[in-house]
């Protein structure tokens, strides 16, 4: 779980002799979990978060794997 608050008003980058102006005001949080199943060589996994705040749209991801090991 992780929580975001913008503390200050400087919102300029600069970044290769370029300036970009990255204002994200106001707070977010995000949270997330994992399940991984692991039987021998077969490995699967799911990772999903969830975040939201005041300027920022609903954040909804998932990742879904699969590996095998020789």
């Amino acid at each position: 779980m992780s929580y975001l608050a913008q503390l200050s008003n400087d919102d300029n980058v600069s970044y290769g002799g370029s300036a970009y102006k990255a204002a994200l005001p106001g707070n977010r949080w995000r949270i997330g979990g994992g399940l991984a199943l692991d039987t021998g060589p077969h490995r699967v996994f799911l990772d999903m978060r969830y975040g939201h705040g005041s300027d920022v749209s609903r954040e909804v991801s998932a990742v879904v794997g699969y590996s095998y090991r020789f």
